[in-house]
């Protein structure tokens, strides 16, 4: 099992030490989240800043972009990292689609498949297929000039797209279209070996297509410290992050699987009446944090990510300093099993 690592305050300009330093250690990739930094242009420092590691989108927001500029942005990295880049997709949520990026969000998931199928068709395109494509949401007609640079009608490599997926349409669309999966921090692996693999599998079987090769990429929580006292303080600021995805009634699912649907009502319930942060995470218990969240000093943190991860996940993401602590957990997760693939579809 391979590790990556994401760091949610990198920026352009410090990002060619965090690749240099996560080649050093053994890192298998860098990936760079979608926050207030666009997520290619530190990407691009990286990949001129060390020729080993694969370079993903943590994620791109979807509707934030034409279909054309992300596959025009998706092409441009993969062609400066020589096809060390993975196009990691999400939809984000509704305010931020709406209010932060002015664009179009519902329906999500008919516009994201919508939006995914446009986008291979453009990198069908490019590898000297028919680029047109006519959907409900997305239309693509090649324009003279634009659909290929002159004298060379055929680009190479062709991005891999992986999709951020969490309810059972869109990961049918992440089977049927993409190449992985990427799995949210709010998740948990009971979750994602009982219901998200099933779906990914159903949409592949109902595209015809076999998933040998496709990739589950785990983000997780991780609250670590040298001593106790600094693993506890982690686990009250995850408590928050929890509370924060339980208050979005998308991520409720999760909830539900584990009986804990209770949890998310009083999660809503607490963010419509305004209520601050640190009084909405006072709703989630030990043994509910307990279920996101990896929790070890330093010293026992390699195998408790070893006893959380193996046979879920082919690469696990941490958002952890690139230093010893991390590169003992690439140690100790490089001879743990993945998945290889998802597994077969449900009768």
């Amino acid at each position: 099992m391979q590790v990556e690592v994401v760091r949610h305050s990198t920026t352009s300009v410090d990002v060619a030490e965090l690749a240099r330093g996560a080649a050093a250690i053994g890192l298998a990739g860098v990936a760079q989240p979608e926050l207030e930094t666009d997520p290619f242009v530190p990407l691009a420092v990286a990949a001129l800043a060390d020729d080993r590691l694969r370079l993903s989108t943590a994620v791109a927001i979807t509707f934030a972009r034409t279909p054309m500029a992300m596959a025009r942005a998706a092409r441009d990295l993969s062609e400066l990292s020589g096809g060390r880049f993975v196009l990691g997709l999400g939809t984000s949520v509704r305010p931020v689609v709406e209010s932060h990026y002015d664009s179009e969000y519902a329906p999500p998931g008919p516009r994201l498949r919508d939006y995914v199928k446009a986008l291979r068709a453009i990198q069908l395109g490019w590898a000297g297929g028919d680029m047109r494509y006519e959907g409900r949401y997305h239309r693509v007609v090649p324009v003279p000039g634009f659909a290929a640079v002159p004298g060379q009608a055929v680009r190479a490599p062709v991005t891999p797209v992986h999709l951020a997926a969490l309810n059972r349409y869109n990961l049918r669309t992440a089977g049927a279209l993409c190449d992985g999966l990427v799995v949210h921090r709010f998740c948990t692996p009971d979750y994602l070996r009982d219901v998200m693999w099933g779906h990914v599998a159903d949409g592949a079987a109902d595209a015809g297509r076999s998933l040998d090769g496709f990739e589950t990429v785990l983000n997780v929580f991780v609250a670590t410290g040298e001593d106790e006292g600094a693993v506890a303080r982690q686990r009250e600021w995850i408590r928050a992050q929890v509370a924060s995805y339980g208050s979005v009634p998308a991520y409720h699912p999760v909830f539900r699987h584990h009986g804990l649907g209770d949890v998310g009502d009083r999660l809503v319930a607490a963010a419509r009446a305004d209520l601050p942060l640190a009084e909405r995470a006072a709703a989630v218990p030990d043994d509910v944090l307990d279920l996101f969240c990896v929790s070890a000093t330093h010293a026992g943190l390699p195998a408790a990510l070893v006893e959380r991860c193996a046979g879920v996940a082919d690469r696990v993401r941490l958002d952890l300093p690139v230093g010893p602590v991390l590169a003992d957990v690439v140690a100790a997760l490089a001879d743990v099993p993945g998945t290889g693939r998802v597994g077969e579809p449900r009768p």
